[in-house]
């Protein structure tokens, strides 16, 4: 037995070296901001002229609102609206022509929590000289889940009620127009050219576009798990779900590129390794860790990057520092906002 003890110690070192990274990571991260109870979703952007670059948004299960940011050489918070409802979605962008800058879209339940009921708001935040305003700017039949900026300015909105809309600003007020019949509840919403991609709990991905003759609707994929959130750069999606899988759909089809055995709830596609050549993909979920892919060698490697001590709800990117490279904040059940950054550099 004993000669053949080198034999294995050999054997044990290649699955080791296979399994994790052969070179630091060089990625950090901090607590940013902490709370009691779920931070349900996050997003980056420019929240107020007044702050140095871009600013995270928040939203809390206790019906907080809050901008984080970086002051110095630490991180701050600062509550902009507490709503009667559970919010469990934002986005940032120039949702409103009229307003200078970009502005914080919120979508949730009117009142009470997630699970009470009743119909789904989108509220509208925006600062105004030295105070914070919300407007209430829609309300569908039932919860409203996902949420983004258009490309052409407005919001899409989805939800429980298995309607999509664009939420646009005109004269006469906001106006709700409906982009698409949803085959199964919306879960999340990025924008697209012409339009957007709707994620639904029925494992669809369905495009809203915009023609001349009126709104159009298609399946740009399907599956039998359930969609959960979503990423886009150019003409690729990246869709988490709630088995776990997480897939990149283009015109060229679906890419399966990574798979944890508990739902998923982060799906970024960009340049988060300046280091590296490429693009990298990031997701984040219910196994309460966040985690780095990248292509090697014609596959997809990943590496863990940061383990929360509960399970992730949201995952957004976006420059918090400047630098390249764009930033990682995670959220979730443990009450914590993580901003994770790469250090290295090309």
């Amino acid at each position: 037995m004993n000669r053949f003890f080198p034999v294995l110690m050999v054997l044990s070192l290649m699955v080791c070296s296979c399994s994790e990274p052969t070179e630091p990571s060089g990625w950090s991260h901090e607590i940013a901001f902490e709370t009691e109870g779920l931070i349900g979703g996050c997003a980056i952007g420019d929240l107020t002229a007044s702050l140095p670059g871009n600013e995270i948004g928040a939203v809390c299960r206790s019906g907080e609102i809050r901008m984080i940011f970086r002051d110095k050489d630490q991180w701050k918070s600062e509550l902009i609206f507490s709503s009667p409802g559970e919010m469990i979605q934002c986005a940032i962008g120039d949702v409103d022509p009229d307003l200078p800058g970009q502005e914080l879209v919120v979508v949730g339940i009117a009142s009470g929590n997630e699970d009470s009921g009743g119909p789904g708001a989108a509220y509208l935040l925006y600062r105004d000289k030295d105070a914070w305003k919300a407007n209430k700017i829609f309300e569908d039949e039932s919860l409203l889940h996902g949420v983004c900026v258009g490309k052409e300015g407005g919001a899409f909105v989805a939800g429980y009620s298995k309607k999509a809309h664009l939420l646009t600003k005109t004269d006469q007020g906001w106006t709700a127009e409906k982009v698409a019949d949803l085959p199964g509840p919306g879960k999340a919403a990025v924008p697209a050219q012409d339009g957007a991609f709707f994620a639904c709990a029925d494992g669809s991905l369905i495009r809203a576009t915009r023609t001349e003759s009126g709104w159009t609707s298609e399946a740009a994929d399907k599956r039998e798990s359930g969609r959960s959130r979503l990423g886009i750069l150019d003409n690729r999606v990246i869709v988490c779900d709630d088995d776990g899988t997480l897939s990149i759909v283009s015109p060229e089809g679906r890419e399966k590129i990574y798979a944890e055995t508990s739902k998923l709830r982060g799906a970024v596609l960009g340049d988060l390794d300046p280091s590296r050549p490429g693009i990298e993909a990031a997701t984040a979920g219910y196994e309460k860790k966040v985690t780095l892919l990248f292509r090697e060698n014609d596959s997809w490697s990943n590496m863990t990057l940061f383990e929360d001590t509960a399970k992730i709800h949201h995952l957004a990117a976006g420059d918090l520092d400047g630098r390249p490279g764009l930033e990682l904040a995670a959220c979730g059940y443990s009450g914590r906002l993580v901003v994770l950054t790469c250090s290295k550099q090309k």
